[in-house]
Order: C-alpha cells, then sequence, then structure tokens
C-alpha cells in the first residue's frame, strides 16, 4: 500500500521519456516555422504579411510603414479591442440605435488631436425642404426624408489638427452603409446625407483648407450607380435603371404593406455592358420584398435629384486611392475589371477585384476616398496589395490569413499645400 504522502511527490520524468518530451517540442517548433513563414508574430493572431504597391508615377515612395490614421466599420469587442490600440492611438466611436456593432476612427495620439465629431444616423436625416399641405404632420414628415427603408445605418465625422501645426489636419469620415445589394437608392440617398454632413462640418469648424476622406464599407461595387457619382461620371442607362428599380417603400417605413407580398419586386438587371458579375446578379439577395413602388408623396428623390444631391457637393469629385494607383499601370494586383472582364475605361475597373471574400459573396465592397481644397496637391505614393484569391481559399475569415471577412486597405498620400512641405 502506498504511503499517506505520495500524491504529494513530484512525478519524475525518465531521461528517455525527457529525450522524447523535447524532440517533440522540436518537431512542433519546426512545424510552426514553416507555417508561420512570412507572417506576422503578433501575438493576439498570425495573419499574411502583405506587400506595399508603388505607383507607376513614382521613381520614389516613403518607405515608413507608420499608420497615423485608420477607419474601422462593424467594429465590437472593443474590451479587446481598444488595449491593443491605447499605447500608440486614440479613437472616436459611434453606432446606430439598438445595433452591437459601430464605426470607429483611430489617429495616432502623438501626432493628432481632436477639433470636433459627429454622428450621422441616416434615417434621421431630411433630404427634402418645407412642407406637402396635402399630408399631415407624420406623413409630411416622412415625405421630407424620402426614406425607402430604416436601416440604423450611420456616418461618422472626425475633425483631426496636428499637435505640431495647428492649421494642418483632416477632415475623415468613415461609414458603413446598407447592405442589401438590391436597395441602391437607400445607399445612394445616405452617401448624399454624408456628404452634406461632411460639407457642413467643414463650413463649421472652418477646415475647408484641409484635405478630407471617406472611406469605409460602402457595401457598393464600382460598377454601382453611387460610385459613378462619387468620382464624378455619368450614370449608364442600366445604372438608371437598378436605381429607379430601387425607389420603393419597405414595410419598415410603411406597416401597412401586407408582410407577405405576393410578387415581390425583383431586381431584373438588363444585359448591357456592365454585366459580368458572375452569379453574384442571381443571388436571392438581390430580391427586394415586403415593398411596394413608391408614389410622390413618399417623397423619394428621383434620380435627377439624387445625381444633384451628391454632384453638388463641394467635395465632389471624389478621388480613390486604390483606383488612382492600378489606374496609373501598376501591376501586381488583379482589378474589378479584370475580373468582370469589363471592357470600358470607366473609374470603377481600376478598384481591386475584391475587398470582401466570404464563402457565399465575393466582391469589391470598401475604399479609400478623399478630396483636396484648390491650393492643395494629392499623390497616392503607394497602396497595400490586397490578397491574392489563392491565399483566400474558399473564403474569409481565414486562419493564419485574415481574421475578417473584409480585407483592410491602407494608402501612403501625400499633401503638399507648400513646394517644401510633406503633409
Amino acid at each position: 500500500m502506498p504511503p499517506k504522502d505520495s500524491a504529494k511527490q513530484p512525478f519524475q520524468l525518465t531521461p528517455e521519456q525527457l529525450a522524447k518530451q523535447a524532440a517533440r517540442r522540436e518537431l512542433k517548433a519546426q512545424k510552426v516555422a514553416q507555417e508561420t513563414q512570412g507572417r506576422s508574430d503578433d501575438p493576439l493572431g498570425r495573419i499574411l504579411q502583405r506587400d506595399w504597391l508603388k505607383s507607376k508615377s513614382l521613381t520614389e515612395a516613403n518607405d515608413g510603414n507608420t499608420v497615423t490614421i485608420m477607419t474601422w466599420n462593424e467594429v465590437d469587442r472593443l474590451d479587446n479591442l481598444l488595449p491593443a490600440l491605447s499605447s500608440r492611438y486614440s479613437h472616436i466611436y459611434a453606432s446606430g440605435h439598438k445595433k452591437e456593432h459601430g464605426c470607429m476612427i483611430a489617429f495616432n495620439k502623438d501626432i493628432f488631436e481632436v477639433v470636433a465629431h459627429q454622428t450621422i444616423y441616416y434615417d434621421e436625416e431630411d433630404v427634402r425642404q418645407g412642407n406637402d399641405t396635402s399630408l399631415d404632420d407624420d406623413a409630411s414628415s416622412r415625405w421630407r426624408r424620402g426614406t425607402s427603408r430604416i436601416t440604423k445605418n450611420i456616418g461618422l465625422i472626425v475633425g483631426l489638427r496636428r499637435k505640431d501645426h495647428a492649421d494642418k489636419g483632416f477632415t475623415i469620415a468613415t461609414t458603413h452603409l446598407f447592405w442589401h445589394p438590391a436597395y441602391v437608392y437607400e445607399r445612394c440617398k445616405q452617401v448624399g446625407i454624408l456628404l452634406r454632413a461632411v460639407a457642413q462640418f467643414r463650413d463649421q469648424h472652418g477646415t475647408t483648407h484641409l484635405p478630407c476622406f471617406i472611406a469605409g464599407d460602402l457595401n457598393l461595387t464600382p460598377s454601382d450607380p453611387t460610385y459613378s457619382l462619387l468620382v464624378g461620371e455619368s450614370m449608364t442607362e442600366s445604372q438608371t435603371g437598378d436605381l429607379n428599380r430601387s425607389r420603393v417603400v419597405h414595410i419598415s417605413v410603411d406597416p401597412t404593406i401586407n408582410f407577405k407580398v405576393p410578387k415581390p419586386i425583383r431586381k431584373q438587371r438588363e444585359s448591357d455592358e456592365e454585366a459580368g458579375e458572375g452569379n453574384e446578379d442571381d443571388d436571392s439577395d438581390r430580391e427586394i420584398t415586403n415593398s411596394r413602388p413608391c408614389v410622390d408623396s413618399d417623397g423619394l428623390l428621383n434620380v435627377e435629384e439624387l445625381c444633384s444631391f451628391i454632384g453638388s457637393s463641394p467635395i465632389t469629385p471624389l478621388r480613390s486611392a486604390y483606383g488612382d494607383v492600378l489606374g496609373s499601370g501598376a501591376e501586381g494586383v488583379e482589378t474589378h475589371g479584370q475580373r468582370t472582364q469589363r471592357t470600358d475605361e470607366r473609374k470603377g475597373t481600376h478598384e481591386p477585384a475584391y475587398t470582401s471574400y466570404t464563402h457565399f459573396w465575393k466582391n469589391t465592397l470598401d475604399y479609400i476616398f478623399f478630396s483636396t481644397p484648390d491650393n492643395c496637391q494629392a499623390t497616392v505614393e503607394a497602396i497595400l496589395k490586397p490578397h491574392r484569391t489563392e491565399d483566400m481559399g474558399d473564403g474569409l475569415p481565414k486562419q493564419d490569413i485574415c481574421g475578417s471577412d473584409h480585407i483592410s486597405l491602407a494608402a501612403k498620400i501625400t499633401f503638399i499645400t507648400d513646394p517644401k512641405e510633406r503633409r
């Protein structure tokens, strides 16, 4: 019978067992080294490193990799995220009503300080002025809003000023627009509201002389009419049709609509020069259901009014950081135009082939847009290459590749207002 205190005696491995244990550790270390070759040593998780792609028009570019400003969308788990950022970055965060995730703008706190910030709740913004005298107060309010669907999406604007030069800085806006592919009108209206808010923000805080950015998950493709309006291009006949077909009113706006719509209003794209989106156009998520066609009293903007809403903004047309570099002839990144076999020369063809790569949905949805005042020259020196399709496999997130279903975008941009200055 073993002594009563035998459980307290330490267990001793034999020399043979110790040798086998050491060999197993060595094999495991070798396997890990092979698997993580070319990947980050971040203790919070490994991701596949990506290279910078320089603009073909530049002979040299700044090789610094310090990120000074970041925009984030669908941000949650702040208790885990913020401690990882707090040593270098400050942030502004906002979310839609009753949403569990939101938008965030983070910035290097040694370089910038906040001038002001503002959250835009798209569902609560008017797009028309005055009143329709034929309507009661509630109906008149809906007419001014011109909303096709309640979405709870927001935009976030932050004014940043350099600590070492109070007259230099940026206006940064980020947004996560409504996701449903068929609701083209609602996203277009939301973009118009954001542009209006950014312009008013800059006027209010005296920052019209500074560059501004609009970056985020816009949930629209480079073939979308809203993209064309943002970059100053006219809409095609197909895009006009997309907008008109999405001018509907959802049950979230008009609760009198029968929830089970007998014949859903379908998005019926015509075969034209912009076809080529693969099977994505056949996705059932492209159907508009539980909705009715709009009438004048709903207040929805027509195509001409939407074009004016965006085109008359003092900060449009916008430039795309990725569109600039990939449009310069820089090689090594598949573009949206190459993937969809588009033969036209519209600006959207130069965006990356993918920025969202899930198992069920793969497309370009994220952008870095910017605008500069007349006295400022901007040069996009380099962009961070997206992941290659062969690395992403069946879809993201993917262990040791990318922890999100979206591919992060990054750009190095130089702003010069004086030949001797770089911002």
